[in-house]
């Protein structure tokens, strides 16, 4: 079995009884049109969640491109998807170190699974760090308005400053 190339940015999912909006995230996230890898961490799910999630990971194990999603009809490629299963619930921080143990991009996204934020806007979180100006971009939905500012560490990680800001949704 071949390893498949490196992908340019790696999509960490934590969830945790998100049944309703998991199919629809894993469509968008699917949509946006950068070389990634989605990885999803289940932690614990008791609503349906956990059975969906194994499902995909059957359907990528058995070698299948693509899979249709029961409630939303959609079918999403999922060959790019990675399941990480956890044996119970340990808390989202706990699953998001799990995603980054198994994520192989650049560049690393948390998307949490409840739609609050949009995938469409990853190439604006990802261009500061493609063209050198920051190692490491914050967005937040609470800060209001059309601007986000980004933190750059110096090389030797000693300390963080404001640098610049790019006109983009927080």
């Amino acid at each position: 079995m071949s390893v498949p190339p490196i992908p340019a940015l790696s999509v960490v999912i934590p969830v945790y009884n998100e049944r309703g909006t998991i199919e629809e995230i894993l469509w968008r996230v699917q949509q946006v049109g950068i070389s990634k890898e989605i990885i999803v961490v289940d932690d614990g799910s008791t609503d349906g969640t956990r059975e969906l999630l194994q499902e995909i990971a059957d359907d990528i194990a058995s070698g299948l491109e693509a899979t249709t999603l029961p409630k939303t009809g959609h079918r999403p490629p999922i060959q790019n998807i990675v399941i990480c299963l956890q044996p119970g619930n340990r808390g989202k921080g706990a699953a998001i170190r799990r995603g980054f143990q198994a994520a192989r991009g650049r560049i690393v996204i948390i998307q949490d699974a409840d739609l609050e934020y949009d995938p469409r806007e990853y190439p604006q979180l990802v261009d500061p760090i493609e063209r050198d100006v920051a190692d490491v971009v914050y967005g937040s939905r609470f800060l209001g308005g059309p601007h986000r500012v980004l933190f750059t560490s110096t090389r030797s990680g000693t300390s963080s400053s404001p640098t610049s800001r790019t006109s983009s949704r927080t």
